[in-house]
């Protein structure tokens, strides 16, 4: 799309809506089809990056790429949020879904959040959202410790730049050695692992046959006339996956089971992304 001012550039997110969402929905989802494909193989390839720099001990390097390997692992979800909505009724969205694509905070969002697959509503859903987002923590005066910037700041700024400390008024110089401890297993909770955990199951998708064009429309019909907004609940969202794996059956032959156990059964956040980041 040509920027209206040739000599500014074209925002990437406009580009975006317009090059998916201008056009038949025939094409629509064709394109959102070969996304999801596309963004499955580039996680995989910078999660294999990611544990090469790891293996060599360069693990500040290693930090920056495999947070940038969970951020593109982010914009499959979004494009799934996408799915769901009603492409007339709700433009706007769609467009700050976009928007959420180019946002290094967003994408956090979007996978801290579906770490608690079990929130009951929506409100709670939110409480999740606005903690992940949350750019600065204030520092608390009992404590002593300082105040305390987004994650996004100590994945993708400290492990790749020098910067000055507010708090100890010294440089700040990537150091492999205090990297080291963030690749350490703790609690069970590894960074390689978790991303290769959700390649496994963005790569069940698309084994299961659920990465095809007719079957994000179908997910999408049921979907779109049910926004899941403020009012939502755990138990309106099951009912609407149980609805979509019901007609992906019938209209695509692809079992209930595997649907209901793949990861497409998320909360929907689009929601969220309109409440800001």
């Amino acid at each position: 799309m040509a920027a209206t001012n040739p000599d500014k550039a074209p925002d990437r997110a406009d580009v975006l809506f317009h090059n998916l969402f201008d056009g038949s929905a025939e094409r629509r989802y064709e394109l959102i089809a070969d996304g999801l494909r596309v963004i499955r193989l580039n996680t995989s390839r910078l999660l294999s990056d990611a544990k090469l720099l790891a293996s060599a001990e360069r693990f500040c390097s290693a930090r920056f790429l495999i947070t940038t390997a969970r951020e593109e692992s982010a914009k499959y979800y979004i494009l799934l949020d996408a799915c769901r909505l009603d492409f007339m009724k709700h433009h706007d969205i769609i467009r700050q879904l976009c928007k959420a694509s180019y946002s290094h905070i967003a994408k956090h969002a979007y996978l801290e959040v579906q770490g608690y697959p079990e929130l009951e509503n929506m409100g709670r859903v939110m409480e999740a959202w606005e903690i992940a987002v949350r750019k600065w923590w204030p520092a608390s005066p009992e404590s002593g410790e300082p105040s305390m910037p987004h994650d996004t700041v100590f994945d993708r700024e400290y492990p790749l730049y020098v910067d000055i400390s507010d708090y100890s008024r010294t440089w700040l110089l990537p150091n492999n050695e205090t990297q080291r401890a963030y690749f350490m297993d703790v609690l069970g909770h590894n960074p390689i692992k978790a991303v290769e955990d959700v390649v496994r199951l963005l790569t069940e998708a698309d084994e299961a046959g659920l990465i095809q064009p007719e079957c994000l429309r179908t997910i999408g019909s049921v979907f779109e006339n049910h926004y899941v907004g403020d009012q939502a609940s755990r138990n309106i969202v099951d009912k609407l996956h149980r609805k979509a794996a019901e007609r992906l059956k019938t209209e695509c032959g692809i079992s209930e089971e595997r649907y209901l156990r793949s990861t497409f059964v998320q909360w929907p956040l689009y929601h969220c992304v309109t409440k800001g980041y």
